[in-house]
């Protein structure tokens, strides 16, 4: 866990010995995929530019790679009620765990 935050520029070395939290752990690993989208994003972008300098259709970047982050699953839609309401719920669950309540 350790090498893999700090190898992926997530936090710094100091940070991880003397200030992580238990609760911050999950948020980490979950944050571990995301970490070199960057670097992901230029791959896609440069096969992109070989594909559609090689072909007569029209390509997009989305067809030669897809990745997780195209599904845009975490962002909410703030005209659906339901779907702000649940992320309050979640919010104040999450409040009261770091609390400790």
């Amino acid at each position: 866990m350790k090498a893999l935050c700090i190898s992926h520029r997530i936090i710094s070395y100091e940070y991880f010995l003397n200030e992580l939290e238990e609760w911050e752990i999950r948020n980490l690993v979950e944050y571990i995929p995301f970490a070199d989208i960057d670097r992901w994003e230029q791959c896609r972008f440069n096969a992109y530019i070989l594909a559609q300098i090689n072909s007569k259709k029209r390509i997009k970047p989305s067809d030669l790679l897809s990745f997780a982050w195209d599904k845009h699953e975490h962002q909410i839609d703030l005209n659906n009620k339901e779907e702000v309401n649940a992320m309050k719920a979640k919010m104040k669950e999450m409040e009261k765990f770091i609390k400790g309540k």
